[in-house]
């Protein structure tokens, strides 16, 4: 028989003088023919929990950013909520320190972005050293100033649109490597680990070099051991 409708029917009165619960379930062919069945409640719900077809909502993120490592995206108020980690290989970048211009080879960058509501609420920037970066590989203080010791940027006067997706990121990791810097948050021991290296003479070290210095590139510490890139990733805790 080809089933066209099927209906359920519960009857309390059965069930009471019987002492069991049941369902009459009625099946109807697509000519009218009627065939029933006396089926137990929890047979019938059952049936149901294994014909149920899940369904998944899917969150629309536009466009990724290039570097894209990791991150979570969801919706706060109608707006972007987003936590993103990008890698951006080493370059040469044509970097300023206050007034001048210098070609710089810029090591690994990794950048942590948290959005909320569609607003650029903290930007972090490390330095990495693996050419494939895993969760495991070590975060190195980013040398050239404009950054806090834990990675913050200092974004200074700079004002952003809104983050609407997070391909715009790329506008924010564009303006931090074109962005002067100053001295303010460099200490060159910190920085480098080594102590007495003005920023400019750093810059003047480095100008028109193939490689970043790696013996510059000073770990990040947490309390036990170094930082690590998983350690960016606080959505998966």
């Amino acid at each position: 028989m080809v089933m066209q409708d099927i209906a359920i029917y519960l009857n309390q009165n059965f069930n009471r003088s019987h002492g069991y619960d049941c369902a009459n379930v009625v099946f109807t062919d697509e000519k009218g023919r009627k065939n029933s069945k006396m089926v137990e409640m929890g047979s019938l719900l059952k049936a149901f929990q294994k014909s149920v077809v899940e369904t998944v909502e899917l969150t629309p993120i536009g466009e990724i950013p290039f570097g894209y490592y990791n991150g979570a995206v969801g919706i706060r108020n109608n707006k972007l909520k987003a936590d993103i980690v990008t890698v951006l290989p080493a370059s040469m970048q044509m970097m300023q320190y206050e007034n001048t211009q210098y070609d710089v080879c810029v090591p690994s960058l990794v950048f942590s972005f948290h959005v909320d509501k569609g607003r650029l609420e903290k930007t972090r920037v490390f330095v990495l050293k693996d050419d494939k970066p895993t969760g495991n590989s070590v975060l190195y203080r980013y040398p050239f100033g404009n950054v806090y010791d834990d990675g913050r940027v200092c974004w200074g006067s700079n004002v952003f649109p809104d983050i609407l997706e997070i391909k715009r990121l790329e506008m924010v990791m564009t303006l931090f490597i074109q962005s002067p810097c100053n001295s303010d948050l460099y200490k060159s021991e910190k920085c480098i680990g080594v102590k007495d290296i003005p920023l400019r003479e750093l810059f003047e070290q480095l100008h028109n070099k193939q490689d970043f210095p790696e013996e510059y590139l000073m770990p990040i510490k947490k309390q036990r051991g170094n930082m690590c890139l998983k350690d960016l990733m606080t959505w998966k805790k």
